[in-house]
């Protein structure tokens, strides 16, 4: 005779999210030290360099002061707390780390959730006992310790310059409290996108408005409280060096706790491998699938058009802040050679354009990347084996959805250059800024193009280490904004491709760099290509 069984109870939300954790860390035991290291050398070397091109209180004063009245820097690095070394070195770190801290943080959580769940693992997590919200769990406390590494060991390495100890844990504190928010916001929005593609283009789309924030803050009289509400913008709460308010650092772990437990809610009401906010399906019969062009475009669609959007927000803002002519002038020797060394030789303004020009690649280079990772993903879940048995190789379908990240990447470079330059030649009555603008940003494209091909590489001959093309692209950060205020070894700086991207309009057109980073690219999709073409697939 039939017996009624109960019915099976769910495994708690967390059950085995210590094991995971285990595994986690053995699986980014590679990528989490390496993102540590760069970011406290950065900090430890930047204080020497600073030490030693304004070594003077009287030259530091002047900087300090040409910075508090050039809103066209402020946009950039935020406001001066103090003139003394630490608060230099505050303001030139506490955004550029907090931003690279936050993409550690953001891209670690969704490649141990959503990315596993995307490769299957998270069914087979869930049928072991693991409970629903036991990888969540799990990625916030690696993403969490590779914050605490980074925030114990950039503090001690400020003190062992010499900097106070009040003001170095503020700003290691706020450098490693951006990761841990970060990773909060990539742990709710992979709760709420269709896919790893889609959780990672939305976390960084809101990094990119915590920036947009900060800069309307420090730029825009009477709007200096968004920095209350901006995490980038926190650190111009705390001080470090200055007024120390290290007790406002709680707001990073409050932040961060209140954004997981709004992910561990959510994901008792979402299926594994699917958003609770599911892509919408097409139309019955559409023809935008037709080709596997025409499915890549769609693959990216939604992040890329995120971008464009995005970049042409960033650019108007660029170009209202830089619109000021009589501040620009009005800088002093100090930021101007400042400026020179981040955007080339020339007048102010072109080195402005150029600067904001770099930063818009950055921006636009790290959506390229997630764009070619998202082909490993689709590998990994299983959705290549629909498509090779068609009259598609797998060189075919690399380039193609190559192609198809690069072409939203243009689109995004020349929005960002088209808005910024349409805001100054509007306010400024110079037509020629607009083009000037647009040079700016769409010769980023050769740089952009050579970090989507390292990211095709790793995905085509090294898919285990995929991964790594974030920290491709936190070293490229870094080189790129300190290369010249650190004065590295040419061999050093050069190691970042947008190094070798001209500093238009501060400087006349040179071929050679973008030439060479063309060829560059070409060989190394050719290297991912043969790559592929030897390993099995999966």
């Amino acid at each position: 005779m039939a017996t009624d069984r109960p019915p099976a109870r769910r495994a708690p939300d967390a059950a085995g999210a210590g094991r995971l954790v285990r595994l986690q860390l053995r699986q980014e035991r590679w990528a989490l030290p390496a993102w540590v290291a760069v970011l406290v050398l950065t900090a430890v070397s930047t204080v020497s360099a600073i030490r030693g091109l304004y070594p003077g209180a009287a030259e530091r004063a002047a900087l300090a002061a040409g910075i508090a009245a050039d809103p066209s820097l402020v946009v950039l690095t935020g406001r001066v707390a103090t003139t003394s070394v630490g608060g230099l070195t505050s303001w030139r770190l506490g955004v550029l780390l907090s931003v690279a801290a936050g993409v550690m943080g953001l891209v670690t959580v969704v490649r141990r959730t959503r990315g596993d769940e995307d490769a299957g693992r998270g069914d087979l997590l869930v049928a072991a006992g693991a409970g629903r919200a036991a990888a969540t769990v799990a990625a916030l406390a690696v993403a969490g310790a590779a914050a605490l590494a980074v925030g114990l060991l950039t503090a001690a390495g400020l003190v062992s310059q010499g900097l106070p100890v009040t003001g170095a844990v503020g700003l290691a504190g706020s450098v490693a409290g951006s990761a841990l928010v970060f990773a909060g916001v990539a742990a709710v929005t992979g709760q709420l996108s269709g896919s790893g593609r889609a959780a990672v283009g939305s976390a960084v789309t809101v990094l990119a408005a915590c920036f947009a924030l900060r800069a309307l803050a420090d730029t825009v009289a009477g709007l200096g409280w968004l920095n209350q509400v901006s995490p980038l913008g926190w650190p111009a709460v705390v001080q470090p060096f200055g007024a120390d308010r290290w007790w406002d650092l709680v707001r990073y772990p409050a932040t961060a706790a209140v954004l997981a437990l709004v992910a561990v809610a959510v994901s008792r009401r979402r299926d594994v491998g699917v958003g609770l906010l599911p892509p919408r399906p097409g139309p019955a019969g559409t023809r935008v699938l037709a080709g596997r062009w025409s499915l890549s475009l769609r693959l990216l669609r939604g992040p890329g058009v995120g971008t464009v959007v995005g970049m042409a927000a960033l650019g108007a803002l660029a170009g209202s802040v830089g619109a000021d002519p009589a501040g620009l002038l009005q800088s002093t020797p100090a930021v101007e050679d400042l400026l020179r060394r981040i955007g080339g030789p020339g007048g102010l303004v072109p080195a402005y354009l150029a600067t904001m020009g770099a930063m818009v690649g950055l921006f636009v280079a790290a959506q390229a990347v997630a764009a070619v990772l998202a082909l490993r993903r689709e590998e990994t879940a299983g959705r290549w084996s629909l498509l090779l048995p068609q009259p598609l190789s797998r060189v075919r379908m690399l380039v193609l959805h190559l192609a198809a990240a690069l072409l939203w990447s243009a689109l995004a470079l020349a929005a960002g250059g088209a808005s910024m330059g349409a805001v100054l030649a509007g306010r400024t009555g110079r037509g020629g800024l607009l083009g000037d603008a647009l040079a700016a940003t769409v010769v980023q494209f050769p740089a952009v193009l050579v970090m989507a091909a390292v990211a095709a590489l790793l995905v085509g001959a090294m898919p285990v280490a995929s991964g790594a093309a974030w920290l491709a692209w936190g070293a490229a950060v870094v080189l790129g904004q300190l290369g010249g205020l650190l004065q590295l070894p040419g061999w050093v700086t050069g190691l970042s491709p947008f190094a070798h991207v001209p500093r238009l309009p501060a400087v006349a057109m040179s071929w050679t760099g973008p030439i060479g980073l063309l060829v560059l690219a070409v060989a190394v999709v050719v290297l991912a290509a043969v790559g592929l073409r030897r390993r099995d697939a999966g």
